[in-house]
């Protein structure tokens, strides 16, 4: 035991000085490029500055350099320096802040985004120069470069929230809607983990911008203790070195907060880990032959082609009804209207208890693990018991990337019983199963829902003959 535990720590010490030796190999090569880059274009500034011969036009990198450790000897350069940031920092948060609200805004209303993208295009469009000249009419100088870095950020910001939002995946959205998941747990589960990436490239993108058209404007609106009217000062008195110097302050400065921002956001990835309710919600499991489905006369196309022609069945608790039909016949399609999802041409359907949905497709939630798919459509499920139904204990902790493909149907399966719906559909419920675990895993199914009413979907006829109370051929 001892001697086993020894090779263990062994090889858990090489494996962490190997990767500790990659990523300082890493490291060290990406240092020595950005030497060598740095070194390259310092030649190219001398170069330059010794074909030029002219102080006034060029300094050279040395006295460069000396100016800007005169300037960082004194206390007013801080001082000016803060200022500037925080002044261009408040406006680049304002500018984020104006723009996620505009994307959430004009992503649930189409006359919003009517309404509003004439005047974010005009924003985008817009030099500098123009919306200051505009602006230094209305706020005081030291207002200026905080209004136009906000007017020049909530364009990308909105641009990129806004796509994100459009982009997030419709299945996961209409998964969440037939388990009945609150407006807060989609929020916070679905959209922003989709929107993030999008927002983080939006927030990259508008840093550099942001000082940029900060910088500009404190120069053009005379700002008072800015960096810019050091820059106006320095090319009005011919001080090469002074504009170079503070320059190269702007540049260190948008560098390095960019970096910061960024990894930071990179980093934090806004998740909120889902944790089971203390006390598991009642479940009725009293069998009976409530109806808690019926579809009348159901008919539906698309375009020319008549999928679903007067459809009629009834759902009752404690039944399982088989749907049979060739594929195209409309069996999937009936699915969706029945759980709301498509609206039919004609008929009616009445439901009540809720519907659990096991798509043909898994829709699981990717940034969220094994356990934590089962408690977002029911906060009370005991996820062990459910998740050793599947044969997927010991894996709780497990993304659905980490899974494979039979692993992820089961973890679907699971969450499908998880869900409060007093209705089970179950659309080619075992497809992908290894055959050993096919006969177990739908045993426990039938078993676990046989309080339920449940409409099976499959082209296994062998399935359908012996779960199946009843078949309705479509």
């Amino acid at each position: 035991m001892i001697s086993t535990m020894l090779t263990q720590a062994d090889k858990n010490n090489k494996k962490f000085n190997n990767t500790f030796r990659v990523n300082a190999k890493r490291v060290l090569k990406k240092v020595l490029v950005a030497l060598l880059v740095t070194a390259f274009w310092i030649g190219v500034w001398q170069l330059v500055y010794m074909l030029v011969a002219k102080d006034i036009v060029i300094p050279s990198p040395l006295n460069t350099v000396l100016r800007l450790g005169e300037l960082l000897k004194t206390p007013e350069f801080w001082k000016i320096t803060a200022s500037s940031v925080v002044r261009i920092l408040l406006g680049y948060t304002l500018g984020v802040v104006l723009g996620v609200v505009l994307a959430v805004a004009t992503s649930m209303s189409k006359l919003l985004y009517a309404i509003f993208k004439p005047a974010i295009s005009i924003a985008r469009a817009t030099p500098v120069a123009s919306l200051t000249l505009i602006i230094i009419m209305w706020v005081t100088n030291w207002q200026v470069p905080l209004a136009i870095v906000g007017l020049m950020v909530f364009p990308i910001i909105w641009g990129n929230t806004y796509e994100g939002i459009k982009e997030t995946d419709k299945k996961l959205l209409e998964m969440s809607r037939t388990f009945r998941v609150g407006t807060l747990s989609r929020l916070l589960y679905v959209y922003i983990p989709s929107v993030y990436p999008y927002f983080i490239t939006g927030v990259s993108s508008a840093l550099g911008l942001a000082w940029k058209s900060g910088i500009a404007a404190e120069i053009l609106g005379t700002t008072q203790n800015s960096v810019g009217q050091q820059l106006n000062d320095a090319k009005v008195y011919l001080d090469s070195e002074g504009k170079f110097a503070w320059t190269a302050v702007v540049v260190i400065l948008s560098m390095i907060l960019e970096f910061a921002v960024v990894n930071f956001l990179k980093k934090s990835t806004l998740r909120i880990r889902l944790k089971a309710k203390s006390q598991k919600d009642s479940v009725n499991t009293e069998v009976t032959d409530e109806v808690t489905l019926r579809a009348e006369d159901v008919s539906k196309t698309f375009g020319e082609k008549e999928v679903l022609k007067g459809v009629s069945l009834s759902l009752r608790k404690g039944y399982v009804i088989g749907l049979r039909g060739v594929s195209g016949a409309g069996k999937t399609t009936l699915l969706r209207i029945l759980s709301g999802l498509t609206r039919a041409d004609s008929g009616t359907v009445e439901s009540a208890g809720g519907i659990n949905y096991l798509y043909q497709e898994n829709r699981l939630l990717p940034w969220l693990t094994a356990k934590e798919n089962i408690l977002y459509v029911n906060r009370s499920a005991d996820t062990d018991y459910l998740l050793s139904l599947v044969s997927l204990q010991g894996e709780e902790d497990k993304y659905p990337s980490e899974l494979s493909g039979g692993m992820k149907r089961r973890l679907a399966i699971a969450r499908a019983l998880a869900g409060k719906g007093e209705t089970l559909f179950l659309d080619e419920p075992f497809t992908g199963l290894d055959k050993e675990l096919l006969q177990n895993v739908s045993e426990n199914v039938f078993r676990e829902s046989s309080h339920k009413s449940v409409l099976l979907v499959t082209h296994n006829e062998e399935e359908l003959q012996k779960y199946a109370n009843s078949i309705v051929d479509i």
